[in-house]
């Protein structure tokens, strides 16, 4: 996975928690300081596979943290 953008998720409509800690840990990233950049939002639960994070609430957390592959998608 390139450290500059999100690999493909695993759900249509995110990724799982498992692909999540992967995007932290490639981009050397402290997950206390993940999730505390993460805040509140959103996310879809898979009976299957468990908790889905929505790809635009993970961009935002990375960022926030001037990670690479962060995005801001509105304006605070």
């Amino acid at each position: 996975m390139k450290k500059d953008k999100l690999p493909k998720p695993a759900h249509k409509f995110g990724y799982t928690r498992a692909q999540v800690d992967e995007i932290i840990t490639m981009r050397g990233i402290e997950p206390c300081a993940f999730w505390e950049a993460w805040g509140v939002n959103t996310c879809v639960r898979d009976p299957e596979m468990g908790t889905i994070y929505y790809p635009v609430d993970i961009e935002r957390a990375l960022w926030k943290l001037g990670a690479l592959g962060g995005r801001a998608h509105l304006e605070d």
